[in-house]
């Protein structure tokens, strides 16, 4: 029983972000078999991303008691994996198919995605150290995942509907997520201050008034969009 309360704790967070995102997309709804398809391929990769990321724990590349080293870890060894796994994914699945035809599909795509990644991950953290990590992570690693999601869905969806700038928009993306994703991971595994653990937080929070910003601006130039005039 207790074990299924702490998997329940873990997916809560989770399915709240997969709904907000479901519903936000109002002009043009997704048919549910991509978007499950989308989650269970997020949830599938982390089996790689962890396997990379053990290698690199193992062969002690980095000194974590270095902040230069700690910083160079949080890039390389969770934001380049994790982010790369799941860009790969979005352009392998979603990013071709015919049903991905708008921009703002981009932002639903790499939520899914994250947001598959995010449940394993959480239901791991959460078996292992219990209801206090669980709770934690529901305030601040999944809407993180969110976050990151919102802020490259943005960019790469952009990139299908404007050829001339299409890699451009896809670096861009790639770049601002793996900068957020990198700085984030930094402040919370950092021991310097505990007042920068909390900034980590914060800044997730400000971060998702960005990807707010994001959605309405693909919402409202959204072709499905009625016209009002």
């Amino acid at each position: 029983m207790k074990t299924l309360l702490l998997i329940l704790l873990a997916l809560l967070p989770v399915a709240f972000f997969v709904y907000l995102i479901i519903r936000a997309d109002k002009y043009e709804k997704e048919a549910y078999l991509p978007l499950v398809i989308s989650f269970v391929l997020g949830m599938a990769i982390i089996a790689p991303a962890i396997w990379i990321q053990n290698g690199i724990d193992d062969a002690r590349w980095f000194d974590y008691r270095s902040p230069a080293q700690l910083l160079a870890f949080a890039f390389i060894g969770i934001a380049l994996i994790e982010e790369v796994c799941k860009a790969f994914l979005f352009f392998i699945y979603p990013y071709r198919q015919r049903f991905f035809n708008e921009p703002f599909d981009g932002v639903v795509y790499a939520v899914m995605i994250s947001m598959g990644f995010a449940a394993v991950e959480n239901i791991i953290y959460v078996l292992e150290f219990g209801m206090e990590t669980g709770i934690a992570r529901a305030l601040t690693a999944v809407p993180a995942h969110a976050t990151f999601g919102v802020i490259s869905g943005y960019y790469f969806g952009r990139s299908k509907f404007e050829p001339s700038r299409k890699w451009p928009l896809i670096a861009l993306g790639m770049v601002l997520v793996l900068l957020f994703h990198t700085l984030y991971n930094f402040l919370i595994l950092q021991e310097i201050s505990q007042y920068l653990m909390i900034g980590a937080s914060i800044s997730i929070y400000i971060l998702a008034i960005l990807g707010f910003f994001m959605v309405r601006n693909l919402l409202d130039h959204s072709p499905f969009k009625p016209d009002k005039s």
